[in-house]
């Protein structure tokens, strides 16, 4: 994977002139490819990448508004 960045940097940046739709294409690849690598790994026990972490983030939000909707109920009581 690092080798694809370095590579990307070099033709992106180097080769192609300014204004090409290439150019467009090759930078749009360029920051998929830095983007979709990022993960963390919590004392190693885990890998925390971005799918498990939208999921976790999800469900703590469904959980808030679970919890916010019973509190409204048991006020109106």
């Amino acid at each position: 994977m690092e080798e694809t960045h370095v590579l990307l940097n070099k033709v992106t940046y180097h080769l192609t002139p300014i204004g090409c739709p290439v150019m467009f294409e090759l930078d749009i690849f360029h920051k998929q490819v830095i983007l979709c690598k990022t993960t963390f790994s919590p004392l190693d026990v885990f890998t925390l990448d971005r799918s498990l972490f939208a999921t976790v983030i999800t469900t703590l939000v469904t959980f808030i508004v679970f919890i916010k909707q019973y509190s409204i109920i048991d006020e109106c009581k």
